[in-house]
């Protein structure tokens, strides 16, 4: 349930949190993945297991920059 984000300081589509390519929102140090989202620019798709696995890859790398480390290679 996204009922409570939509007075948030979220960008959001709908029912969706709107993400940049680093599974970024457009509230500064917060990140989100799976259903929850759709990346910026892009058609919302019913995401497979697979989609959702690949995106929180993509989270955690540029968290752990944003967190300080490094990308991993």
């Amino acid at each position: 349930n996204s009922e409570f984000l939509k007075t948030s300081d979220f960008e959001m589509d709908g029912s969706n949190i709107i993400v940049d390519d680093g599974m970024r929102t457009s509230v500064g140090n917060v990140f989100a993945c799976g259903s929850v989202c759709a990346r910026r620019g892009q058609q919302q798709i019913d995401k497979t297991w697979d989609d959702v696995l690949n995106e929180t890859a993509v989270l955690v790398d540029n968290l752990k920059v944003a967190m300080g480390g490094s990308h991993v290679s």
